[in-house]
């Protein structure tokens, strides 16, 4: 009797033990990836900026609304949320599982574009310094201009590093003059540009 008693407490023991190291080599979750944007209607083009408060974490995403693996695409840096899309995310850390799948749906229903520059300068040969005027079509629209041949708009569709247009430019050089514009309730316009050169 003592002896059956016995085994029945070893047996319990290793049983216990047993659960507790299953429990053990569970690791723990990687925290949801957390969405900078809102999900909802937009008329502009949006950034979106995934993180993660796990160390180390690698979030994969979809744009598809299909759930992500680790064969996804691997978030890198800003996406550009310019359609209507079901954006999905997941993060795994090293020593972690992978964590709940993260969702957001953005509808994008785009503004107008707003009308490009007009150069009154055309492009071509020049043998002295000429004026170029910028002239936009939609109401109340901005201008800048770049002379240094890089687009004044960015892959958000914003001003970038971009001269702010006050007045005629003075065109005493060769150069490549790229200008667009915006106005509220437009989205920036297309890019136009004209070449000049002068000796």
């Amino acid at each position: 009797m003592k002896a059956s008693l016995r085994y029945l407490a070893i047996l319990s023991l290793c049983l216990v033990c047993s659960l507790a190291v299953k429990a053990g080599t569970n690791p723990p979750q990687t925290a949801p990836v957390f969405f900078s944007l809102a999900g909802g209607l937009y008329n502009t083009p949006q950034q979106l900026v995934l993180t993660d408060a796990t160390p180390g974490a690698v979030i994969y995403y979809r744009t598809d609304g299909k759930t992500p693996n680790a064969s996804s695409t691997v978030y890198t840096g800003p996406i550009v949320v310019s359609s209507t899309e079901l954006v999905t995310a997941i993060a795994i850390a090293p020593g972690y599982s992978s964590s709940v799948e993260s969702a957001k749906q953005y509808i994008y229903v785009p503004f107008p574009l707003a009308s490009a520059p007009y150069f009154s300068l055309a492009g071509g040969n020049y043998s002295k310094p000429q004026t170029l005027i910028l002239t936009s079509s939609t109401p109340g629209a901005s201008i800048c201009y770049t002379t240094n041949g890089q687009s004044p708009v960015d892959k958000f569709s914003e001003f970038d590093d971009c001269i702010p247009y006050t007045g005629p430019i003075t065109i005493s050089h060769t150069e490549l003059v790229k200008a667009a514009a915006k106005a509220p309730g437009y989205n920036v316009s297309n890019v136009s540009s004209k070449q000049y050169y002068l000796p």
